[in-house]
Order: structure tokens, then C-alpha cells, then sequence
């Protein structure tokens, strides 16, 4: 489904909407897409003044199966009013519990395929670092809002909060130079013992590790170790101390790739990591742009540190 399709499924149930409200002059008509939920909100001004022409309405039914919600405000003090009541088939605008205020905000929530936003968000990310300085990798960061015009044609304001911006970045190469080869000796006498079918093959491998259990200055298992890493290093929380992004961008996670290392046997560290940053794209900022920062050598070094704390 295109754009214009979800745009013209939006506009119906917003037409169904205005036909219920006719009496009340409808002006304007803002839409804001919450990307985080994936829900949308259209929002106008009513003009419901007092007299027989607001009382002699009653209840106005709004049975629409897609949406989810409907809010009322009295202006100017954006206070919630009681005139819209929940069923069990959808909303009530009690027209007669409407205080004395004439003007009023409505607004509608209904959920929106994702497809909506992609089709109207241009994402234009660098594939791989553009430069490094300093051992920090760059990485450019821009999305854009598409149909700017035809957009503007139908809505008076548009807004799209918390668009999710993902990008990939290697730490294949720091990884592969910080563990130690001591460590990975451990882990691939950990697998032989486990695959191990014979007393023979058993009691040689159990001799190997004992020797390189002997020669470290710490005794600890190596699964702890596994999970330290991956704490210390791939978490959202840890993976932020070696990350910088410019504004308007903001950090939200960080999630872990594939672990396929030829010569690592156990799932140690993730080949790359996918960074995950919002922002915020509307008719005012139709574009974000800016730089993210992987502290490259940072992250080797205190990979490196790690493993000279555990006695490797």
C-alpha cells in the first residue's frame, strides 16, 4: 500500500468524522505520528457555541472500529472535558455536558502501518565510517521528510515523533585484536572436551586446561566471563560510554549482531552493533542531519584492560 492509499484512508476516516461534526466548523487539521506506538492523531478546532444550535444535538456517535481513542479539550485552558464517553462499541460526544466554552480541540487516535512512515521518510546514512580521527570513526546520519508539498495540500501541520534511525557499526576488527589468544585457547578446549568421545581424548584436553588454568593469576569461569563482557561492552547502557551523536539525534539502544567469529567457537562478541537514534521530523524541520562518533580505539583498549584485570 502507497502513501497516497494510507493518506487516503486517513482522509475517510477524518471525512467521516467532519460529516458528524458539521455543525460545529471544523478548522484545520494537524496530524502527528508517534513512530515508538505507531499511532496517529488528528487534531482540529470545533466552534460548538451555546444556544439550541449546540443543544438540540443530544449524542453524536462515533462507532469507527480503527480508532483507539478520542480526547476533548476546552480551550484556551486545553482542559480535558467530559463530553466524550467510552462504550463498548466505540465513543459518545455528549454535546450537553459541554461546559460554557465555544471553542474546542478534538482529537483522534488510530493506529497506521509502519509502511506509512517509510513511505514518507528518506533515510540517507553512510554504509560505513567516512572517516577516522583520532581512532574515532564518523558516521553521517540524515533523514528527510518526502511529499513536502502534497503533505502540505492536506493537513495544516504535520509531525512524526520519535522516528528511529538504525546504523551498523563494525567492532569486528577492535575485537579481533583485544582478545587475547590465551582466552580463545580456553574456549576451544572447552568445546573439545565437550565433543570429546573417549577417556583418552578426555584426559588430554583436561591437562591443557589445567595448564592454562595454572598460568593465570585469576581463576574464574569462563562463562562469567562471557556474560561480564557482554555487559560491560555490548549493552545499550555500556555501548553508550563509546558513542557521541550529534543533535538532533538522540541514543536510544544499541543491539547486537551476529557472533560468527571463525576462530572464536563460543558467542563472545557480536561482529557489529546496530545503534538506534530518534528524532523528531515536521513541516518546520522537514530535515535532521548530523555525525555519529564510535570511539574506536577506546573500546579496544578497555577490552584489552578487561581481560589484564581477569589475569590474561
Amino acid at each position: 500500500m502507497t502513501y497516497i492509499n494510507l493518506l487516503t484512508s486517513s482522509i475517510s476516516l477524518m471525512s467521516k468524522i467532519y460529516k458528524s461534526l458539521d455543525f460545529a466548523s471544523p478548522e484545520g487539521r494537524d496530524l502527528e505520528f508517534s513512530y515508538p506506538t505507531q499511532e496517529i492523531e488528528v487534531s482540529w478546532l470545533l466552534s460548538i457555541p451555546t444556544g439550541f444550535k449546540r443543544f438540540g444535538r443530544g449524542k453524536i456517535l462515533f462507532n469507527f472500529p480503527e480508532i483507539n481513542k478520542i480526547s476533548l479539550r476546552n480551550l484556551p485552558l486545553y482542559t480535558e472535558s467530559d463530553a466524550i464517553i467510552k462504550t463498548d462499541t466505540g465513543y459518545i460526544l455528549d454535546v450537553k455536558k459541554l461546559d460554557e466554552s465555544e471553542k474546542f480541540l478534538l482529537s483522534v487516535t488510530y493506529k497506521a502501518p509502519r509502511t506509512l512512515v517509510e513511505d514518507l521518510i528518506a533515510v540517507q546514512n553512510s554504509k560505513s565510517a567516512m572517516n577516522i580521527d583520532n581512532g574515532i570513526e564518523e558516521y553521517w546520519l540524515s533523514v528527510a521528510l518526502k511529499k513536502r508539498a502534497i503533505l502540505g495540500d492536506v493537513f495544516k501541520g504535520f509531525s512524526i515523533y520519535g522516528f528511529e534511525n538504525n546504523i551498523k557499526i563494525s567492532i569486528q576488527n577492535p575485537v579481533s585484536t583485544a582478545i587475547p589468544h590465551s582466552f580463545i585457547e580456553r574456549l576451544i578446549n572447552i568445546t573439545k572436551f565437550i565433543k570429546a568421545t573417549d577417556r583418552e581424548d578426555m584426559h588430554k584436553v583436561s591437562h591443557q586446561r589445567l595448564r592454562h588454568q595454572r598460568s593465570k593469576t585469576k581463576h574464574e569461569d569462563e562463562r562469567k566471563l562471557i556474560l561480564d563482557l557482554s555487559n560491560n561492552f555490548c549493552s545499550k547502557k555500556s555501548f553508550l560510554k563509546f558513542i557521541n551523536v550529534d543533535k538532533p539525534f538522540i541514543y536510544t539502544d544499541a543491539i547486537q549482531g551476529d557472533c560468527n567469529y571463525s576462530n572464536i567457537p563460543f558467542d563472545v562478541f557480536p561482529k557489529s552493533m546496530s545503534v538506534v537514534t530518534t528524532t523528531n521530523i515536521n513541516f518546520d524541520n522537514p530535515t535532521a542531519e548530523g555525525k555519529l562518533y564510535f570511539k574506536k580505539n577506546t573500546f579496544r583498549d578497555e577490552i584489552i584492560t578487561f581481560f589484564e584485570e581477569h589475569g590474561y
